[in-house]
Protein backbone atom coordinates (compact mmCIF):
# COMPACT_ATOMS: atom_id res chain seq x y z
CA UNK A 1 0.00 0.00 0.00
CA UNK A 2 1.41 3.40 -0.97
CA UNK A 3 1.73 6.33 1.44
CA UNK A 4 -1.05 8.04 -0.49
CA UNK A 5 -3.41 5.08 0.02
CA UNK A 6 -2.52 4.89 3.71
CA UNK A 7 -3.31 8.57 4.13
CA UNK A 8 -6.66 8.26 2.34
CA UNK A 9 -7.60 5.23 4.47
CA UNK A 10 -6.57 7.09 7.62
CA UNK A 11 -8.75 10.07 6.70
CA UNK A 12 -11.66 7.76 5.82
CA UNK A 13 -11.44 6.10 9.26
CA UNK A 14 -12.14 9.38 11.07
CA UNK A 15 -15.65 9.92 12.50
CA UNK A 16 -18.11 11.53 10.10
CA UNK A 17 -19.53 14.93 10.92
CA UNK A 18 -22.76 14.58 12.92
CA UNK A 19 -25.85 16.76 12.54
CA UNK A 20 -25.18 18.35 15.92
CA UNK A 21 -21.60 19.19 14.94
CA UNK A 22 -22.79 20.68 11.65
CA UNK A 23 -25.30 22.77 13.61
CA UNK A 24 -22.48 24.08 15.80
CA UNK A 25 -20.45 24.98 12.72
CA UNK A 26 -23.49 26.87 11.42
CA UNK A 27 -23.56 28.86 14.67
CA UNK A 28 -20.13 30.29 13.81
CA UNK A 29 -21.67 32.26 10.93
CA UNK A 30 -23.67 35.50 11.05
CA UNK A 31 -27.39 34.86 11.51
CA UNK A 32 -29.91 36.45 9.15
CA UNK A 33 -33.66 36.56 8.70
CA UNK A 34 -34.64 37.18 5.10
CA UNK A 35 -38.21 38.27 4.53
CA UNK A 36 -40.53 39.04 1.66
CA UNK A 37 -42.91 41.43 3.36
CA UNK A 38 -45.79 41.42 0.87
CA UNK A 39 -45.91 37.63 0.72
CA UNK A 40 -45.24 37.42 4.49
CA UNK A 41 -42.47 34.89 3.85
CA UNK A 42 -39.41 34.47 6.07
CA UNK A 43 -36.22 32.42 5.85
CA UNK A 44 -33.82 31.94 8.77
CA UNK A 45 -30.15 31.05 8.36
CA UNK A 46 -29.62 30.23 12.05
CA UNK A 47 -32.07 27.33 12.29
CA UNK A 48 -32.95 26.70 8.64
CA UNK A 49 -36.65 27.57 8.76
CA UNK A 50 -38.83 28.77 5.88
CA UNK A 51 -42.34 29.85 6.76
CA UNK A 52 -45.29 31.77 5.37
CA UNK A 53 -46.79 33.82 8.18
CA UNK A 54 -50.40 34.51 8.89
CA UNK A 55 -51.77 38.00 9.18
CA UNK A 56 -50.46 39.71 12.29
CA UNK A 57 -47.76 37.14 13.04
CA UNK A 58 -44.29 38.33 14.08
CA UNK A 59 -45.00 42.06 13.76
CA UNK A 60 -41.59 42.97 15.24
CA UNK A 61 -39.81 41.11 12.41
CA UNK A 62 -42.10 42.17 9.57
CA UNK A 63 -42.04 45.86 10.52
CA UNK A 64 -38.36 46.20 11.40
CA UNK A 65 -36.05 48.21 9.18
CA UNK A 66 -34.07 46.43 6.49
CA UNK A 67 -30.40 46.35 7.55
CA UNK A 68 -28.00 47.25 4.74
CA UNK A 69 -24.52 45.84 4.39
CA UNK A 70 -21.64 48.36 4.39
CA UNK A 71 -20.30 49.30 0.94
CA UNK A 72 -16.81 48.01 1.76
CA UNK A 73 -15.88 44.56 3.06
CA UNK A 74 -13.56 45.84 5.81
CA UNK A 75 -16.25 48.02 7.39
CA UNK A 76 -18.23 46.79 10.43
CA UNK A 77 -21.19 44.54 9.63
CA UNK A 78 -24.68 45.42 10.90
CA UNK A 79 -25.51 44.72 14.53
CA UNK A 80 -28.42 42.24 14.94
CA UNK A 81 -31.70 44.14 14.88
CA UNK A 82 -33.98 41.40 16.21
CA UNK A 83 -34.24 37.80 17.38
CA UNK A 84 -35.16 34.68 15.47
CA UNK A 85 -38.75 33.78 16.43
CA UNK A 86 -37.93 30.06 16.12
CA UNK A 87 -34.60 29.65 17.97
CA UNK A 88 -34.15 33.01 19.71
CA UNK A 89 -30.74 33.84 18.25
CA UNK A 90 -29.96 37.52 17.52
CA UNK A 91 -30.33 38.11 13.78
CA UNK A 92 -29.71 40.72 11.13
CA UNK A 93 -32.93 41.48 9.24
CA UNK A 94 -32.90 41.59 5.44
CA UNK A 95 -35.66 42.45 2.98
CA UNK A 96 -35.07 39.87 0.25
CA UNK A 97 -35.96 42.18 -2.62
CA UNK A 98 -33.33 44.71 -1.52
CA UNK A 99 -30.37 42.31 -1.23
CA UNK A 100 -29.54 41.82 -4.92
CA UNK A 101 -27.64 38.58 -5.62
CA UNK A 102 -26.30 38.56 -2.03
CA UNK A 103 -22.75 37.80 -3.11
CA UNK A 104 -21.51 40.24 -0.47
CA UNK A 105 -22.95 38.00 2.26
CA UNK A 106 -20.64 35.10 1.44
CA UNK A 107 -18.91 33.96 4.62
CA UNK A 108 -16.10 31.54 5.45
CA UNK A 109 -14.92 29.86 8.67
CA UNK A 110 -12.27 27.35 9.66
CA UNK A 111 -12.91 24.85 12.42
CA UNK A 112 -11.58 21.69 14.01
CA UNK A 113 -14.11 19.20 15.38
CA UNK A 114 -12.93 16.98 18.24
CA UNK A 115 -14.47 13.56 18.95
CA UNK A 116 -13.51 10.73 21.32
CA UNK A 117 -13.99 7.79 18.96
CA UNK A 118 -12.83 4.17 19.07
CA UNK A 119 -10.25 4.66 21.79
CA UNK A 120 -8.64 7.83 20.42
CA UNK A 121 -9.22 11.57 20.32
CA UNK A 122 -9.82 12.57 16.70
CA UNK A 123 -9.64 16.03 15.20
CA UNK A 124 -11.19 16.73 11.79
CA UNK A 125 -10.44 20.16 10.34
CA UNK A 126 -12.94 21.72 7.94
CA UNK A 127 -13.19 24.77 5.76
CA UNK A 128 -16.82 25.89 5.85
CA UNK A 129 -18.65 28.44 3.72
CA UNK A 130 -22.14 29.84 3.34
CA UNK A 131 -23.62 31.40 0.21
CA UNK A 132 -27.05 32.97 -0.18
CA UNK A 133 -27.46 33.54 -3.93
CA UNK A 134 -30.49 31.24 -4.33
CA UNK A 135 -33.55 30.95 -2.10
CA UNK A 136 -32.63 27.31 -1.42
CA UNK A 137 -29.31 28.43 0.07
CA UNK A 138 -31.01 30.81 2.50
CA UNK A 139 -31.84 27.95 4.87
CA UNK A 140 -29.11 25.49 3.86
CA UNK A 141 -26.36 24.40 6.29
CA UNK A 142 -22.76 25.39 5.57
CA UNK A 143 -20.81 23.57 2.87
CA UNK A 144 -17.86 21.88 4.56
CA UNK A 145 -14.61 20.56 3.10
CA UNK A 146 -12.39 18.19 5.06
CA UNK A 147 -8.85 19.60 5.10
CA UNK A 148 -6.98 17.65 7.79
CA UNK A 149 -7.40 14.64 10.09
CA UNK A 150 -5.61 14.03 13.40
CA UNK A 151 -5.60 11.17 15.87
CA UNK A 152 -4.17 11.58 19.36
CA UNK A 153 -3.45 8.61 21.61
CA UNK A 154 -1.19 8.36 24.67
CA UNK A 155 2.36 8.53 23.35
CA UNK A 156 1.42 8.98 19.67
CA UNK A 157 0.04 11.80 17.53
CA UNK A 158 -0.79 11.27 13.84
CA UNK A 159 -2.07 13.58 11.16
CA UNK A 160 -2.59 14.15 7.45
CA UNK A 161 -3.54 17.33 5.59
CA UNK A 162 -4.28 18.56 2.10
CA UNK A 163 -3.61 21.94 0.53
CA UNK A 164 -7.02 22.32 -1.17
CA UNK A 165 -10.26 20.44 -0.55
CA UNK A 166 -10.07 18.57 -3.87
CA UNK A 167 -6.39 17.65 -3.48
CA UNK A 168 -5.18 14.28 -2.14
CA UNK A 169 -4.08 13.95 1.47
CA UNK A 170 -0.38 14.11 2.25
CA UNK A 171 1.54 11.19 3.80
CA UNK A 172 0.67 10.49 7.43
CA UNK A 173 2.85 12.39 9.90
CA UNK A 174 3.58 10.74 13.24
CA UNK A 175 5.11 12.01 16.48
CA UNK A 176 5.72 9.13 18.89
CA UNK A 177 9.21 9.68 20.24
CA UNK A 178 11.01 12.31 22.34
CA UNK A 179 11.12 15.51 20.33
CA UNK A 180 14.05 17.79 19.86
CA UNK A 181 13.83 21.42 20.89
CA UNK A 182 11.37 23.20 18.62
CA UNK A 183 10.84 20.16 16.37
CA UNK A 184 7.19 19.49 15.58
CA UNK A 185 6.39 16.68 13.16
CA UNK A 186 2.63 17.36 13.09
CA UNK A 187 1.68 20.06 10.59
CA UNK A 188 -0.92 22.76 11.09
CA UNK A 189 -4.39 22.15 9.62
CA UNK A 190 -4.59 25.49 7.79
CA UNK A 191 -2.25 27.94 6.13
CA UNK A 192 -2.01 31.60 7.08
CA UNK A 193 -4.69 34.05 5.88
CA UNK A 194 -5.06 37.78 6.43
CA UNK A 195 -8.46 37.31 8.10
CA UNK A 196 -7.71 34.42 10.46
CA UNK A 197 -3.92 34.25 10.66
CA UNK A 198 -3.27 30.63 11.63
CA UNK A 199 -6.28 30.46 13.94
CA UNK A 200 -9.45 28.40 13.77
CA UNK A 201 -12.48 27.57 15.91
CA UNK A 202 -12.67 24.35 17.92
CA UNK A 203 -15.92 22.40 18.37
CA UNK A 204 -16.23 19.53 20.84
CA UNK A 205 -13.73 20.71 23.43
CA UNK A 206 -15.69 18.73 26.01
CA UNK A 207 -14.66 15.52 24.21
CA UNK A 208 -11.16 15.95 25.69
CA UNK A 209 -12.67 15.11 29.08
CA UNK A 210 -13.53 11.63 27.79
CA UNK A 211 -9.92 10.99 26.81
CA UNK A 212 -6.66 10.33 28.70
CA UNK A 213 -5.86 14.01 28.06
CA UNK A 214 -8.53 15.26 30.48
CA UNK A 215 -5.85 16.52 32.91
CA UNK A 216 -4.24 18.79 30.33
CA UNK A 217 -6.65 21.71 31.04
CA UNK A 218 -7.55 21.99 27.37
CA UNK A 219 -10.95 23.37 28.39
CA UNK A 220 -9.21 26.55 29.58
CA UNK A 221 -7.88 27.41 26.12
CA UNK A 222 -9.14 30.75 24.84
CA UNK A 223 -7.38 30.76 21.46
CA UNK A 224 -6.69 27.96 19.02
CA UNK A 225 -3.78 29.06 16.85
CA UNK A 226 -1.65 26.03 17.77
CA UNK A 227 -4.17 23.73 19.41
CA UNK A 228 -3.10 20.69 17.39
CA UNK A 229 0.40 21.12 18.86
CA UNK A 230 -1.02 21.46 22.36
CA UNK A 231 -2.82 18.11 22.00
CA UNK A 232 0.33 16.58 20.52
CA UNK A 233 2.18 17.64 23.66
CA UNK A 234 -0.64 16.12 25.72
CA UNK A 235 0.12 12.75 24.13
CA UNK A 236 3.45 12.71 25.93
CA UNK A 237 2.38 13.66 29.45
CA UNK A 238 -0.88 11.65 29.48
CA UNK A 239 0.89 8.43 30.42
CA UNK A 240 1.11 9.39 34.10
CA UNK A 241 -2.24 11.12 34.65
CA UNK A 242 -2.22 11.02 38.44
CA UNK A 243 1.23 12.61 38.68
CA UNK A 244 0.25 15.26 36.15
CA UNK A 245 -2.97 16.08 38.03
CA UNK A 246 -1.04 16.46 41.28
CA UNK A 247 1.40 18.85 39.61
CA UNK A 248 -1.47 20.81 38.07
CA UNK A 249 -3.11 21.31 41.46
CA UNK A 250 0.24 22.49 42.82
CA UNK A 251 0.43 25.11 40.05
CA UNK A 252 3.15 23.29 38.12
CA UNK A 253 1.27 22.46 34.94
CA UNK A 254 3.92 22.08 32.25
CA UNK A 255 1.34 22.08 29.45
CA UNK A 256 0.21 25.59 30.29
CA UNK A 257 3.70 26.73 29.30
CA UNK A 258 3.38 25.14 25.88
CA UNK A 259 0.26 26.85 24.62
CA UNK A 260 0.32 30.27 22.94
CA UNK A 261 -2.42 32.18 21.15
CA UNK A 262 -0.25 34.68 19.25
CA UNK A 263 -0.22 33.68 15.55
CA UNK A 264 3.01 35.58 14.90
CA UNK A 265 5.32 33.79 17.31
CA UNK A 266 6.06 30.15 18.08
CA UNK A 267 8.74 30.49 20.70
CA UNK A 268 6.60 29.46 23.67
CA UNK A 269 5.13 26.49 21.82
CA UNK A 270 8.53 25.52 20.44
CA UNK A 271 9.97 25.57 23.95
CA UNK A 272 8.24 22.23 24.56
CA UNK A 273 10.71 19.60 25.72
CA UNK A 274 9.52 16.00 25.76
CA UNK A 275 11.39 14.20 28.52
Amino acid sequence: MTNQEKAENFAASAPELSKDELRKINELFPAYIFRRTRAREVWTTCCGRHAVLGSGELPEIMSAEHQREPPHYNEPRPIPGGRCPFCGRPVVIKELGRTGRRENLWSYRRTMVLRWYRGALWGTAYEAEKRYESEFNLTAPPRVHLMAVYRWRPGTAEGTQRYFYDYPFTAIEKQNHPMQYGKWLISRPFSWTSEFGLGYDVIGLEEVQKSPFRYCQAEEASSFTHFERFLTACCKVSGDCERHEERRRAGQNELQRLYIGDPQHDQQVDAARWE
